[in-house]
């Protein structure tokens, strides 16, 4: 039903149509924080993790126009989960750690952390990605090593 969608042509353009509307979503709340009154702090919540997770699409993006021209799969799976998870678990982090942290230390109160689950889950398959990432590389190795004695 949506194969079509999995070509890399088509799915990197449905990528970057996401990425452009972040992006300008991204640098609307950029440009309201300083107009807005009373709430502009709370903004920040929204607006520090963004670009990490701009650059985890963007990785992805990257990686399905190199599997299309026909990339060596294996450096660039290993390469591209590590980049992904990377950014995810520093998107994680900074939406439940860094966020608050700038809120308290601009007005004096509130918390040292933020309670959300999405963002906890995001950061923990970040985490996983990156682990991931680790075994393809040992495993390329590994690999390559089992070639050579063969």
């Amino acid at each position: 039903m949506l194969l079509w969608i999995t070509r890399p042509a088509i799915a990197s353009k449905a990528i970057l149509v996401v990425f452009v509307v972040l992006c300008l979503v991204f640098a609307i709340e950029l440009i309201g924080i300083p107009r807005s009154v009373g709430t502009p702090l709370i903004l920040l919540y929204d607006v520090i993790p963004m670009p990490f997770f701009l650059a985890a699409i963007w990785s992805v993006r990257r990686a399905v126009i190199l599997i299309g021209g026909g990339g060596a799969l294996e450096l660039l799976l290993s390469a591209l989960l590590w980049r992904v998870g990377a950014s995810l678990f520093l998107g994680g982090l900074a939406l439940v750690f860094a966020a608050p942290l700038l809120v308290r230390l601009f007005t004096g109160s509130g918390s040292y952390a933020h309670y959300d689950s999405s963002a906890i889950t995001v950061g923990v398959v970040g985490l996983a990605l990156m682990i991931v990432a680790r075994v393809v590389t040992e495993a390329g190795a590994m690999r390559a090593e089992l070639d050579e004695i063969l």
